[in-house]
């Protein structure tokens, strides 16, 4: 015949958390905490910097592919309404408009399509033109540009994290890069990235 075995009473299931264990758990959560705020908010500012850059070089292929295709001028320039262009920063937004008559500054006139629009109301990072593009950028009917330029992107971090797109006379985009390994990229002409 089989015997039936009476647990311990005072076996680990049936112990409670001392307040001693429970203030060591507590401080040790605190300093994992601790140590991964500043890494998830350096990844969330990582990946906002990323999806802004992408947005505009993607806004920039389109309008340089949509003057070739089309065969006339294609703008982008800042646009806070989604509407019309000069208003607010190119932080705030953009647009994307077939340039019908090439007017300079560029204007979205009545029967002017506008192929995208972007908008951010509060955004927690700048977007800097050089005085070439402080309020457009017009890609004519061969894909080439108004002007080479750039626009760049800083955010709180400063410049160490700045980069930029720039855009050569030809109309092609390319992302900024530490070309000399100080830790700050370089614009089109290898000078390093400055934020405001």
């Amino acid at each position: 015949m089989a015997q039936i075995r009476k647990p311990c009473k005072n076996s680990i299931s049936e112990r409670g958390v001392t307040v001693i264990e429970l203030a060591v758990a507590m401080v040790v959560l605190g300093i994992l905490v601790a140590a991964a705020v500043p890494s998830f908010v350096q990844l969330l500012r990582d990946a906002d910097r990323t999806t802004v850059l992408s947005e505009l070089t993607a806004a920039l292929n389109l309008a340089r592919s949509e003057a070739l295709g089309r065969g006339v001028p294609v703008s982008v320039c800042r646009s806070a309404d989604a509407a019309t262009c000069s208003s607010g920063t190119w932080a705030q937004g953009w647009l994307v408009f077939v340039n019908t008559d090439n007017d300079v500054p560029a204007q979205v006139d009545a029967g002017e399509e506008i192929l995208k629009a972007r908008q951010q109301a509060q955004p927690a990072y700048t977007l800097t033109p050089n005085n070439n593009y402080a309020n457009f950028i017009t890609y004519r009917a061969d894909g080439s540009v108004n002007n080479i330029g750039r626009i760049t992107y800083c955010d709180r971090r400063g410049v160490a994290e700045a980069r930029a797109v720039l855009i050569n006379m030809a109309g092609r985009v390319r992302l900024s890069r530490d070309l000399n390994g100080n830790g700050i990229d370089e614009d089109e002409a290898g000078d390093a990235l400055t934020c405001p």
